[in-house]
């Protein structure tokens, strides 16, 4: 939506929603992975690891380390994948001044929000393909926090010569904000496995010259 409430004053806002899906997960490797579950579930999965001297047995390392996180991506399947944020929204406002001292002149902001993330989701008993097994519920899923910020500009032109204009502008991003750590996944309990650093204020100054 675009909107000029005055010649000098511009207002845009805009929204989005995406939805994006994870299908046909291990494609053509699904037979031969259900093949050896059914090994790994019965008496060979009980062979205990390197030479026997091992302290797990084949099943345990194989639903650990492999077939549980496979589990977990078959019950996505055909669902929106969860680092997806499926709402954003933006509003853009930019005024230019066009008289007296102050033409050439012009200030502007923007506010970005973003909608919350699926981050995890709950450990529980579940039984696949006749197997109990440490499964998710993923009905319950641990959210991310929303994400918002708000940007700020401030620039100015004129000519130099009467072929050549000059052009400078601040930006300042993410202006009221502050480092940060926002989790990125989380652990079966709750709590957070990983964190992106979301930086505090930024600032760039630009000079454009056009002929």
């Amino acid at each position: 939506l675009n909107y000029r409430p005055t010649e000098n004053w511009d207002i845009m806002i805009n929204a989005a929603k995406t939805e994006a899906s994870r299908t046909n997960i291990a494609g053509n490797m699904k037979a031969w992975i259900d093949a050896r579950n059914a090994v790994w579930q019965g008496a060979a999965g009980d062979i205990r690891m390197w030479d026997g001297t091992g302290t797990d047995s084949i099943k345990q390392q194989w639903n650990s380390t492999f077939y549980n996180n496979y589990a977990l991506q078959q019950l996505l399947s055909g669902s929106n994948v969860p680092e997806l944020r499926p709402w954003r929204f933006n509003l853009i406002t930019n005024y230019r001044f066009s008289r007296e001292r102050l033409a050439g002149m012009n200030v502007g902001g923007a506010y970005r929000w973003e909608d919350k993330v699926s981050i995890g989701y709950p450990s529980v008993r579940r039984t696949v393909n006749g197997v109990e097994l440490d499964s998710y519920d993923i009905s319950q899923p641990f959210w991310g926090p929303t994400e918002s910020s708000v940007d700020l500009w401030i620039g100015y032109e004129r000519k130099l010569t009467r072929k050549i204009k000059w052009r400078g502008q601040l930006n300042v991003r993410n202006a009221f904000g502050k480092d940060e750590l926002i989790p990125i996944n989380a652990q079966p309990d709750g709590s957070a496995a990983g964190f992106r650093i979301k930086e505090g204020p930024s600032w760039t100054f630009t000079n454009t010259f056009s002929f």
